[in-house]
């Protein structure tokens, strides 16, 4: 005999059936709101591609490069010998161990992210960019990624002091954007748990240096801070067919680390003729920006062997009216360059015979 039911069964069934369809209209609205952020991500990607190749195609048809300048990536330099870390398509102090992230953390069960901060970009605060700061491993993280009507935007992050859990100690910020090389930095603020207990409005930390194309790397701040708010000026290079500035970050991490501060690289730069001189002006794409330099100020040298992971005879270099030809016949030489924050490329005048 089959018992019947009471009202009050039935209603409970019926109630978390419509319970379970509720949730299964969320997740298939979240997977569809997905499905349209990767499209979106996927679409620009593809159109600044083909804009960054057709302006890359105009730069070789026009103006030729100038005869004796040697340009030289980090990521595709011949290194030798060195004291380093990489990431991305740069060059960075040598990390010792795995940097800490503030809003991640490992346990048994997997990555655990701490929810205690708010996100906005371009002035709108939303629940999917905190999206930005979650592990790239946890399975909640979505896309953080908006087409924009304006160019310049801010990215801002905001610790709840009341919910802190843990320290929010960092020295280091680790950028993931969807479309490398399409934005500039122009400026970093850093407000700590010490500028909101005391209510300054003044920033305990500026960066004013402006990273130009900012691709994949981590930014070094020097001495730890206790973060409260992050406010990241962005410039956006790109924009799309419909007329939109678009941009979006996989991951922004705020991490502690520890990296050794006597970092070094020895490249190896290779000529098909006879090196006569190198200049002593050279120009560094850094995390601090584009700057122009000397080899003394920036502590750069060189010299005519590496051998048994030892430089020997130092080359001189030639500015003006002072030149220094090199008294060997010479294709290849080392170069000497102490890696004191994240490094992108490097531009030195050599001439050759």
């Amino acid at each position: 005999m089959i018992k019947k039911k009471t009202s009050a069964e039935i209603m409970d069934i019926l109630e978390n059936a419509q319970n379970d369809i509720e949730k299964i209209k969320d997740d298939v609205s979240i997977i569809n709101n997905n499905l349209i952020k990767e499209l979106s991500v996927i679409n620009n990607m593809q159109e600044f591609t083909v804009s960054q190749t057709n302006n890359m195609i105009e730069k070789l048809n026009g103006t030729p490069q100038e005869k004796f300048n040697t340009k030289f990536l980090f990521s595709e330099a011949e290194i030798v010998d060195g004291s380093y870390s990489t990431y991305g398509s740069n060059i960075m102090p040598k990390l010792l161990g795995i940097p800490a992230d503030i809003f991640n953390f490992n346990t048994a069960a997997g990555i655990f992210f701490k929810d205690n901060a708010n996100v906005s970009m371009g002035g709108v605060t939303k629940m999917e960019y905190r999206s930005m700061l979650m592990d790239d491993k946890s399975i909640e993280k979505g896309i953080a990624f908006e087409e924009f009507d304006e160019r310049d935007i801010t990215v801002t992050v905001e610790v709840n002091p009341d919910n802190l859990l843990g320290s929010t100690s960092f020295n280091m910020i680790d950028i993931l954007p969807y479309m490398p090389g399409s934005f500039d930095i122009t400026k970093i603020k850093v407000y700590t748990m010490d500028d909101y207990k005391r209510q300054i409005d003044t920033p305990s930390f500026t960066l004013t240096s402006k990273m130009v194309d900012m691709g994949t790397g981590k930014i070094f701040l020097g001495e730890s801070r206790l973060l409260y708010k992050c406010e990241i000026d962005v410039h956006i290079n790109f924009k799309n067919a419909a007329g939109k500035y678009p941009f979006g970050l996989k991951h922004l991490y705020f991490q502690k680390g520890t990296y050794d501060t006597s970092s070094y690289a020895v490249v190896k730069i290779s000529k098909s003729n006879f090196i006569d001189t190198i200049g002593e002006d050279i120009k560094i794409h850094s995390q601090n920006g584009k700057i122009n330099t000397t080899c003394k100020k920036a502590d750069v040298k060189f010299y005519q062997t590496f051998e048994e992971g030892e430089l020997s005879i130092e080359i001189p270099t030639s500015k003006n009216s002072v030149q220094n030809p090199i008294n060997r016949n010479l294709k290849d030489v080392y170069m000497h360059i102490p890696i004191t924050c994240t490094m992108i490329s490097m531009t030195l005048a050599m001439t050759s015979r």
